[in-house]
Order: C-alpha cells, then sequence, then structure tokens
C-alpha cells in the first residue's frame, strides 16, 4: 500500500467491513481527544496533542491501538479502571475488546 495522504484514504483502503471497524476507532479517539490533530504517522493514523498521544491501523488479522508514552503512563495510574473496561494491554500495544 502507498502512503495515503489523509485518514479518509487509509480507511478507504480496506473492506467495508474493515472500514467501520477502523473509523469506529476514529470516532472514539475524536471523541476522546477532540482537540488533537490528525495526521497520517508511519503510515497509519496518528492523532497529535502535544506530541504524539495514538496511533491505530489494520493488518491481515488484527487492528491496533498503539498509544504514546504519554498514554501509556496514563494507563499504568488507571489500570483498574482500564481492567473494569476490558482493554488488553500488552507492552505498548492495545487491543479494544469490542471492536475485536
Amino acid at each position: 500500500m502507498n502512503k495515503p495522504k489523509d485518514v479518509d484514504e487509509y480507511i478507504g483502503s480496506f473492506p467495508a467491513d474493515v472500514q467501520q471497524k477502523l473509523q469506529q476507532m476514529r470516532d472514539a479517539i475524536k471523541s476522546a481527544a477532540p482537540h488533537t490533530q490528525e495526521i497520517i504517522s508511519y503510515g497509519m493514523p496518528a492523532y497529535k496533542q502535544h506530541g504524539n498521544l495514538v496511533y491505530f491501523g489494520a493488518a491481515k488479522n488484527h487492528l491496533g491501538f498503539y498509544p504514546g508514552a504519554a498514554v501509556i503512563a496514563h494507563l499504568k495510574l488507571n489500570w483498574r479502571l482500564i481492567k473494569a473496561q476490558r482493554v488488553l494491554f500488552s507492552s505498548r500495544t492495545i487491543s479494544l475488546c469490542p471492536w475485536i
């Protein structure tokens, strides 16, 4: 895949069922962090606000959600809340259960 020029082009490059899930991820990020700048970085959607906040993307068999360092620090402080929301945490990658 060539580097997409924006997030709409990135999402549009996937099959319809994957597009729907990627759009859900995009909407959730924009809802949670409405003042972020939406960009393409490392070939995937990224959101910046005082540095890189989060990235997300799709591969052949999974969707990925990749938090930046500030988000990881926040998640570590709020681990009980995260467990209650059924979020799986593994190193620098988080898979959000409702989107799988």
